[in-house]
């Protein structure tokens, strides 16, 4: 459940860091918004809220909080150079 996220995470990272190496600052948003509401959100939030929440797994349960956490801190930050408002 997690290495497939890394991987679209980590493809995510290449595409918007290369369309902001071309100022095409519409690529990086548009690429950083479909990861978001799809993968993001729609797949990984989804699969990991009972892990996130059980008493029973504690490993499992800091394994999905840290993956959540360090995916948000991912896309924020390729947030932040078009909506800074969001991000500070």
């Amino acid at each position: 459940m997690i290495a497939p996220f890394f991987a679209e995470l980590k493809e995510l990272v290449t595409v918007a860091t290369q369309a902001f190496e071309r100022f095409e600052f519409s690529i990086a948003l548009q690429e950083t918004e479909k990861f978001f509401w799809g993968a993001f959100t729609d797949n990984y939030i989804e699969l990991i809220k009972r892990r996130s929440r059980s008493e029973d797994d504690p490993q499992g349960r800091a394994s999905a909080v840290a993956t959540l956490r360090l995916g948000l801190n991912v896309v924020l930050r390729l947030f932040a150079p078009i909506v800074p408002t969001i991000t500070g």
